[in-house]
């Protein structure tokens, strides 16, 4: 249901965070439902995958341009842009690298957008491959309760 409200919400007004919402719901479908990455239906899924990323990239983009005050979500993007790209990598789709980019991004903006923190411990308790690399980077696990 969440799923298709996201794909419903960038039909009419494409925002970054549905669109990287919309990459991590296919990703994992793809990670935890599929047989093989090699069926049709995990072939579409992992393009729409990489086509959510670049949306959300170029909704970034301009953000950025316009000095946007969505620019509050970037670091939940990124963070969940690396998420996706971690499911993918996990079974065998990419690489854990462009994953941990995603992540230092997220992490990174956390200083221009303090109040992002709290979006990212809201997906890092939902993903425990990013709550890894988020107390890897020094946060500690108290940051999480």
């Amino acid at each position: 249901a969440y799923r298709k409200l996201f794909e419903y919400a960038v039909s009419i007004y494409p925002i970054g965070l549905s669109e990287a919402r919309i990459a991590y719901w296919y990703a994992n479908d793809v990670a935890t439902n599929l047989k093989a990455t090699t069926t049709q239906q995990a072939l579409t899924e992992i393009d729409i995958v990489k086509q959510s990323i670049v949306k959300a990239d170029a909704n970034i983009d301009r953000n950025i341009k316009v000095n946007s005050v969505e620019k509050s979500f970037h670091p939940a993007i990124y963070a969940l842009e690396g998420m996706a790209l971690q499911k993918l990598a996990s079974v065998g789709v990419g690489s854990t690298k462009d994953a941990e980019d995603r992540f230092q991004k997220a992490n990174a903006l956390l200083s221009e957008t303090p109040s992002a923190k709290s979006s990212l411990i809201r997906l890092a308790k939902t993903d425990l491959a990013f709550k890894a690399y988020l107390i890897k980077n020094g946060w500690h696990e108290a940051d999480f309760k």
